[in-house]
Parts: structure tokens; sequence; C-alpha cells
């Protein structure tokens, strides 16, 4: 039986870690910002269903206050990810929902994710200014 996520994570994990060197998360993010351009969601509903549809995980909100939200990304694909890799990083996600939640909030965005290798889920820190674009 073929496993998907094995072979998404050597190209992930093992392959661009390697092409990309030092710079790989931070690549990452602004690829994850380009992808956000591409794919533009119009609602936080949109971004979760795009985050299931490409197979990155079950994306939910944790917490929401006036200058900072808390996700987390859990399922079988971030189970897989923790398991086979060794340099893994939420660099490309992070990247995305930072520009996708600039559409939704009108605000300039960061996010950072932490992954949790011992119960399985990334939490991802997302903060804005008060000022809009």
């Amino acid at each position: 039986m073929t496993d998907i996520y094995f072979g998404y994570e050597l190209i992930r994990s093992h392959v661009l870690t390697n092409i990309l060197g030092e710079d790989t998360e931070k690549i990452l993010y602004w690829a994850g910002k380009e992808l956000a351009r591409e794919f533009e969601q119009t609602s936080f509903e949109d971004i979760t269903a795009f985050f299931a549809k490409a197979g990155w995980g079950e994306l939910s909100l944790e917490r929401n206050t006036s200058k900072k939200m808390t996700l987390t990304l859990k399922g079988e694909a971030v189970d897989a990810r923790i398991h086979y890799g060794k340099k893994i990083n939420y660099a490309l996600e992070s990247g995305f929902l930072a520009k996708q939640l600039e559409f939704v909030q009108n605000r300039i965005v960061e996010a950072h994710a932490e992954i949790n290798h011992k119960k399985g889920f990334v939490l991802f820190t997302i903060m804005w200014e008060d000022f809009e674009v």
C-alpha cells in the first residue's frame, strides 16, 4: 500500500530543505503568501476548507482577541509529518494563513507555527496591528 504522506514528506522536509538550506523557512513562508494570492479565500471557513482540500489537516480556531488569534492544525497529515519528518516546519502554512487573514481582516498579519510533537498538533499564532492596509 502506498503512503502518500511519506512521499510528500520526502519532498517537503528532505529535498526542499537540502535545496533551500538555511533559508528554507523564509522561502516557504514567502511561498505560502504567494499561494494565498493565487488561491484567495473570502472567509475563515473557506480557509479551513482549503487546508482540508490541500491535505494539510484540520484547521480550527482556538482563540480570537482584538490583536491575536490562535489556531490548531490536527489530523492524519500532521501525524504523518511528525512521524516521518526530521526537519519539519509549517512555514508554508504560516505564510498562507498570514496572507489569507490579511485579505479577510484588511490588516498586516504575521503568523508563526509551533509543533507539539507529543500531542500531535501544530499551534499557529496569528498577530496583526490595529491599522488597516
